[in-house]
């Protein structure tokens, strides 16, 4: 994730270890984007944080639209974005009930 951000122009740094009550953040400086992460968090945690941040600079870097909720919206990119729902249902076509530990598996 850290790797699709970078090479995509976003500057990623790691907040430092006093910060351990935020996740993470992201700002824009003139052109550039910034997200900033909390190491201190589990690499999954890390990946979706990072997810939800890449989801915040295009939708809200001018502001946001009355009425919306930045983090529902920034959450929901996130989620979509790590698993895309055609991705995940063509994993589990052949399955009745999928279980819990199966995408854990093919994680």
């Amino acid at each position: 994730m850290i790797r699709l951000l970078e090479a995509n122009g976003v500057r990623v740094f790691s907040l430092a270890e006093q910060c351990r009550r935020v996740d993470v953040f992201s700002l824009w400086q003139g052109d550039q984007p910034f997200v900033f992460l909390n190491t201190m968090k589990s690499g999954e945690h890390s990946r979706m944080h990072a997810a939800h941040e890449l989801g915040h600079l295009p939708m809200h870097r001018h502001g946001v639209p009355p009425g919306r909720d930045v983090e529902s919206d920034a959450k929901e990119f996130g989620g979509v974005f790590m698993m895309p729902e055609d991705s995940v249902r063509a994993n589990f076509r052949r399955q009745a009930s999928p279980t819990l530990q199966q995408p854990v598996e093919i994680k």
